[in-house]
């Protein structure tokens, strides 16, 4: 993997980082200990398909809080496009900017292998689940952007 970090495994502790969200403020992520988290990291702002899979997400927040989740973005793309896109969707949950990609680093998501996938939109997605204590429950790598969120959505109420 060159100088990127491992790819994370359930089990293994979130690793800190700080960023800033949409609105310009400091995130940092340690104050998510005794909170349960998705974090899902959008490719691409602009593609159809971060496009539904954020009104997927949406759609299902009451579900996931139910089952005691925040969900959390993070997005690479320029503050523009990610604020386009929160807008546009009606998002309600908070959106990180990584534009430096250092989140994404570290979290062990690996750059499109080839820029026909960023060309295509076959960018994919990466979506990680961390309970309270700041263990990742599930790290999904590459995963497609269709059905995505509802598969997550019924393997949380699965484990209750």
């Amino acid at each position: 993997m060159g100088n990127l970090a491992r790819r994370l495994v359930p089990g293994h502790r979130m690793p800190p980082f700080e960023t800033h969200d949409l609105h310009g403020e400091v995130f940092d992520s340690r104050a998510l200990k005794g909170r349960k988290t998705i974090l899902n990291f959008y490719p691409y702002a602009k593609s159809r398909v971060a496009k539904k899979e954020a009104r997927d997400f949406e759609k299902h927040s009451e579900g996931f809080s139910k089952l005691g989740y925040e969900v959390i973005g993070v997005s690479s793309d320029k503050p523009k496009s990610v604020k386009a896109l929160v807008a546009k969707q009606h998002l309600g949950h908070r959106m990180l900017l990584d534009p430096s990609k250092g989140v994404r680093k570290i979290f062990g998501i690996q750059p499109p292998k080839s820029p026909f996938g960023i060309l295509s939109g076959r960018r994919k997605r990466n979506t990680f689940v961390v309970n309270e204590s700041g263990r990742l429950e599930h790290a999904f790598y590459d995963v497609g952007g269709v059905g995505h969120v509802s598969r997550l959505r019924k393997l949380l109420e699965n484990e209750r």
